[in-house]
């Protein structure tokens, strides 16, 4: 019982901010010449925990830029052998989640295109705004989602993510992406700050199947994010989520994954090089540990 309310005061919001992460919280409240966070989206993050916009409402014209080059980078890995073998026996390489191929490197350069689009200021001040601070960026992907025999598992049933106290994950679809390509779904109001955060007990599994999870929330109140390619969908992941299994078409979407600077997990790719000097501070904090 002690240990349990111990560690309900740590991660609590507050105690989240203003003491694991002072810093961070304290730059965003006195930020005056950083670009403000449109009030209306972080709203509504904060209400649903989801929010999905066209990229062209996100970035400026430099960040669709960046877009346009993840997106010719993306095309070219998927004609390498490589992935072209996995693509041909799709099921077949022996891991959990072999229905993915990860199309970007795990050791980025601080000005490559995907790197730059992570820390486009009109992302970042969506980001921060609702995490209350500024955010670090713990990871960076480009996702190759594929249909695969056998039934949904893994990422593809009811979970939630517990990398921080509360955090944003950004999908932003490089195909246009409808039921049979594995949408991303998410029950709102069930991440940390929603209205649904005890809809399902701490009992209920770790990875749950859709009767599961309707038992604790209808299917009424699912949202599947079906969009055309440059969807950019936000999504506080302490809520309820999903990858919807493909069933006939590929999905590719960069992942982008922002918490607090204490986060449960260590960042899950190399940055190299130093931020560049004409990067805002808020951007190099965004790359910084």
């Amino acid at each position: 019982m002690i240990r349990r309310v111990a560690r309900e005061i740590v991660y609590s919001t507050p105690a989240w901010r203003w003491v694991r992460n002072p810093g961070r919280t304290l730059r965003h409240n006195l930020a005056s010449g950083a670009p403000r966070q449109p009030k209306s989206d972080v709203d509504l993050l904060r209400s649903e925990g989801l929010l999905i916009r066209p990229a062209d409402q996100v970035f400026d014209a430099n960040g669709l830029q960046q877009f346009e080059k993840v997106v010719a980078s993306a095309e070219a890995r998927m004609h390498d052998l490589d992935v072209r073998a996995v693509l041909g026996k799709p099921g077949s390489s022996g891991t959990k989640k072999d229905y993915r191929v990860h199309l970007a490197s795990q050791a980025l350069d601080v000005e490559s295109p995907l790197i730059q689009l992570a820390i486009n200021p009109g992302l970042l001040s969506r980001v921060n705004g609702y995490l209350g601070m500024w955010s670090y960026l713990r990871e960076v992907q480009i996702w190759l989602d594929m249909p695969t025999p056998g039934e949904a598992k893994e990422t593809q049933l009811w979970h939630r993510d517990d990398d921080d106290h509360a955090n944003v994950k950004a999908f932003i679809y490089l195909n246009a992406v409808n039921e049979e390509g594995g949408p991303f779904c998410f029950v709102p109001r069930t991440h940390v700050f929603g209205t649904l955060k005890h809809a399902v007990p701490r009992t209920a599994p770790g990875r749950m199947t859709d009767d599961q999870m309707a038992a604790h929330v209808p299917a009424a109140g699912w949202t599947r994010c079906i969009g055309s390619a440059g969807s950019l969908i936000l999504a506080d992941t302490t809520g309820f989520h999903k990858g919807l299994k493909p069933m006939a078409q590929h999905r590719v979407l960069v992942s982008l994954h922002y918490t607090s600077g204490t986060p449960r997990h260590p960042r899950n790719f190399e940055l190299r090089g130093a931020p560049g000097a004409a990067l805002q501070d808020v951007q190099k904090y965004a790359l910084l540990a």
